[in-house]
C-alpha cells in the first residue's frame, strides 16, 4: 500500500480519527446515527468517540442486536455493544421488543437456542404473528441415501440424497403456494458459498423449476438483513454448523479476543439463518453427522420442533459422572434403555420415557422425570429399576393398588413391591412439589 501510495478502509478510519483528534475537522452535526451497532470494531469506535468529543453536546443514537453479531472476522467486537453504557456513558437503552418478521414458533426455537450463551443480553420479544403448530422441521437425508443403493460412491450417494431431500421440500412448498394462489420466496441457506458446498457442486439452484416459488441460495453470513417466506437450512452437519475452520493464528492476533462461550459466534450465525423465515423452516442434515446444534434443538420438545428424531438426535449428558453422554440401546424385547458412553467406568443405565422415548432422570425422592417431554413416573423403591403401575383397576371385585412392573410370577428377578393408591398419590404430589 505504501509503495503504491494507497490506503485501505481501515487506514481511512484510523487517519480520519487522527485528523479529528488534532482538531482538523470542523462540522455542524448534532447527532450521529449508527445502524447495526453490534458489528462495530475497535477502530470505528475510536472514530465515533473522536466525533463525539469534537463539539459540545453531540449525541449518539445507535441501533443493534447482539444476537446477530457475526462479523468478528472483520474486526467486530461484541463487547462494545454489550458494554455500551460503559463505553459511551451516559447512555439509555430502549428495547425494541416486537418483531413483525417471524412467528412465535420460530422465535421460541431461535431465542432459546441463542440465549444458551449467558453473555448474550436477555430479551423478551413479542411476535406479531402467532401459531400453535411447530414452524421448524428437521429432515434427515438418510432415508434418501438408502434409496440410492445403485450409486456406488458413499460421498456421491450423500450428495444426491441432499439434492433429493431439497427438491422434495421445495415441491411441498410449491404445492402450498399454489393452493394459496401466490408466489412464495424461498431462501436456501448454506454455511459456505455454493461452489464450496460439495452437495451442490454442479447444481444450479436458480434453475430449479417451481412455478410458485422464487428461490435463492445464500450463505448464512449473506442472509443477514434478508427475509423470505420460507427458509431451507442446508447441510446442517458437524463441521459446517458450527464450522470447524480456524483462522490463521496471525490473523487471530489482530482480531478481538475470542469469547469464553464455545461457538458463541457460530451460534449467533445459526440464529441469523433461522430468523430469515417468516413462516416455516426446513433443516436438512445427515443423521450420521448431524450438528450438535440440532442435538440441542431436539431437546426443546415437539411443541417447538416438528420432528420424530429427538431421541436419536439429542445428546443427553450423564448426570452421574457429569462427563459422558447417555446413548440409546435396544433390548431384545425392543425396549430402549440409555447407557453412559463411559461404561464400564460409569455404570449409569436408565429407562426411557413411554411417551417420547427420551431418557428418564431418577430423582432421590423415588420418582423419574423425562428429560425430553417432562412426564413424571413413580419408580419402585425396592428394586430401583421398575415403575409403579396400577393393578386391578378394571376389576370391580378387587381394590386397585400400584405394583412394580417387573413382577413376573416365578421369575428369579421378579419384584413384588406394591403400595396403596393413597401412598402412590402422595408420592406423585411430592414429585410435582419438588419439580
Amino acid at each position: 500500500l505504501t509503495n503504491t501510495e494507497c490506503i485501505d478502509f481501515s487506514d481511512m478510519i484510523s487517519e480520519s480519527t487522527a485528523i479529528i483528534e488534532r482538531g482538523g475537522f470542523h462540522h455542524s452535526y448534532t447527532h450521529i446515527l449508527v445502524d447495526e451497532f453490534q458489528d462495530i470494531s475497535g477502530g470505528r469506535s475510536k472514530l465515533l468517540k473522536a466525533l463525539l468529543a469534537s463539539k459540545p453536546n453531540v449525541r449518539l443514537f445507535a441501533v443493534g442486536d447482539d444476537w446477530q453479531s457475526i462479523y468478528r472476522f472483520n474486526g467486530a467486537d461484541l463487547a462494545l455493544f454489550t458494554a455500551f453504557s460503559s463505553a459511551f456513558s451516559p447512555a439509555t437503552a430502549v428495547p425494541l421488543d416486537k418483531t413483525f418478521r417471524f412467528n412465535n414458533q420460530i422465535h421460541e426455537v431461535s431465542s432459546r437456542f441463542v440465549m444458551a450463551n449467558p453473555a448474550q443480553i436477555k430479551k423478551e420479544i413479542v411476535t406479531h404473528t402467532r401459531l400453535d403448530a411447530p414452524a421448524v422441521r428437521l429432515v434427515d437425508i438418510k432415508k434418501d441415501m438408502h434409496n440410492l443403493i445403485s450409486v456406488s460412491s458413499p460421498k456421491e450417494r450423500k450428495n444426491q440424497a441432499y439434492v433429493t431431500s431439497l427438491q422434495r421440500a421445495l415441491a411441498t412448498l410449491n404445492r402450498s403456494s399454489e393452493r394459496n394462489g401466490k408466489v412464495a420466496s424461498v431462501l436456501i441457506i448454506g454455511r459456505f458459498r455454493q461452489e464450496n458446498t460439495p452437495q451442490l457442486k454442479g447444481v444450479d439452484v436458480s434453475k430449479f423449476s417451481y412455478a410458485h416459488l422464487d428461490i435463492s441460495f445464500v450463505t448464512a453470513h449473506a442472509s443477514k438483513g434478508l427475509e423470505a417466506d420460507y427458509v431451507i437450512l442446508f447441510g446442517v452437519d458437524t463441521g459446517a454448523f458450527p464450522s470447524t475452520r480456524e483462522n490463521d493464528e496471525l490473523i487471530d492476533l489482530v482480531l478481538p479476543s475470542k469469547e469464553g462461550f464455545i461457538h458463541g459466534e457460530e451460534r449467533r450465525l445459526f440464529y441469523v439463518a433461522l430468523t430469515r423465515a417468516k413462516h416455516f423452516i426446513y433443516v436438512l442434515f445427515d443423521g450420521d453427522k448431524s450438528s450438535p446444534f440440532l442435538s440441542e434443538m431436539a431437546k426443546f420438545g415437539l411443541q417447538y420442533v416438528d420432528n420424530k428424531l429427538a431421541p436419536q438426535l439429542a445428546k443427553w449428558s450423564c448426570s452421574q459422572c457429569k462427563t459422558g453422554e447417555l446413548r440409546p440401546l435396544t433390548t431384545r424385547h425392543n425396549k430402549t434403555l440409555y447407557k453412559c458412553s463411559f461404561s464400564p467406568a460409569c455404570d449409569t443405565l436408565v429407562n426411557s420415557c413411554k411417551h417420547c422415548n427420551s431418557p428418564l432422570e431418577t430423582h432421590p425422592e423415588g420418582f423419574r422425570r423425562c428429560r425430553g417431554c417432562g412426564e413424571t413416573e413413580i419408580g419402585c423403591l425396592r428394586c430401583g429399576i421398575g415403575t409403579m403401575v396400577a393393578r386391578c383397576e378394571n376389576d370391580p371385585n378387587r381394590e386397585t393398588f400400584y405394583g412394580c412392573n417387573r413382577f413376573r410370577r416365578g421369575a428369579d428377578d421378579s419384584c413384588g413391591e406394591n403400595i396403596k393408591v393413597a401412598a402412590y398419590e402422595a408420592r406423585m404430589a411430592k414429585a410435582r412439589l419438588v419439580s
